[in-house]
């Protein structure tokens, strides 16, 4: 693989399509949990059929763009790269592991407290400084799912290993979206996007070879859910996210990525016949309120070297 830095000419992108790429990323991504739901089958088989699709696909503009010298990945970020896709992998399989082990209700809640590890590991490990009004609407937006979740979910609730790896759930995913954020300070989009999916995919066929999982004996129905993930969760929306990476501070859209619970809930209602209740319609509300406070206090700004060929 050829190999260029980014000392190119910065020019800046304007910013309403960081927004744009960020709010169609979390449309993306709030079919997830349709498409895994719909495919019922076992984790690994979720991220083989999930990862080798979207490594496909995405080796397409991935090879066009290596061709016309777009690749942005110097040498000393290869471990960046290899690094998100270790956490990727990770992250799938404790939240699969959680949900299994205790309540959905539990694990969505103990896995969306990544936006106070994505803060606190910002300003211990790099030095931001984050203001009142971040944590106000971080604060927020945690009410709301817990809203959204339903109080009653938790009544009677005892502690269990489940509910700690749910708690678990929440680091790998901070895990992810710093090191996300990291790396997009030092390589284009595509190029991440398709190095760390390659790398889940070639993790995940493994773990399933081990288990002796077969990735072809599934219901039609499964492949069809699973194609749907890959295509329309993972390679359209991480791919959105991860230009939105590039321009948006990471702990700032840590909290944004909380409207996706929002929007599978919205999405489940027609195609899965689940109806929130009026808790939940206010809970969503308020983490979509909470998410405002944090955006609009946001420095949408260039945090970090970037190219125009981040938009391609």
């Amino acid at each position: 693989m050829a190999f260029s830095s980014s000392n190119q000419t910065d020019q800046e992108q304007p910013s309403r399509w960081a927004y744009v790429a960020l709010i169609a990323g979390i449309l993306c991504l709030g079919f997830a949990a349709i498409f895994i739901k719909l495919a019922n089958t076992t984790a690994d088989l979720v991220g083989a059929w999930r990862m080798t699709i979207g490594a496909v696909v995405l080796g397409v503009p991935m090879l066009i763009h290596w061709r016309r010298g777009k690749v942005r990945l110097p040498r000393a970020a290869i471990g960046l790269l290899v690094l998100g896709g270790l956490a990727f992998s990770l992250d799938a399989f404790v939240w699969s592991t959680s949900v299994n082990m205790t309540s959905a209700a539990k694990a969505t809640l103990l896995g969306n407290t990544t936006p106070l590890w994505v803060a606190l590991g910002s300003w211990l490990l790099f030095h931001e400084q984050l203001d009142s009004t971040y944590w106000i609407g971080t604060a927020v937006s945690i009410v709301g799912m817990i809203l959204l979740i339903g109080v009653e979910s938790f009544q009677g609730a005892g502690i269990n290993p489940g509910d700690l790896i749910a708690m678990s759930a929440g680091l790998t995913y901070a895990l992810v979206q710093i090191v996300t954020g990291r790396a997009r300070q030092k390589i284009d989009s595509l190029t991440y996007t398709w190095g760390f999916t390659m790398i889940s995919a070639v993790l995940f066929l493994s773990g399933s070879s081990v288990l002796g999982h077969s990735l072809i004996d599934l219901p039609v129905r499964s492949m069809l859910a699973l194609v749907g993930l890959a295509l329309v969760a993972h390679v359209t929306g991480w791919l959105l996210i991860s230009y939105a990476f590039g321009h948006i501070p990471t702990h700032y859209l840590s909290v944004a990525l909380l409207a996706q619970p929002v929007v599978t809930a919205l999405l489940a209602m027609p195609i899965l016949g689940e109806f929130p209740t009026l808790w939940q319609i206010l809970g969503g509300m308020v983490t979509l309120g909470g998410i405002y406070l944090v955006l609009r206090g946001s420095p949408l700004e260039k945090p970090h070297s970037l190219n125009v060929e981040d938009a391609q």
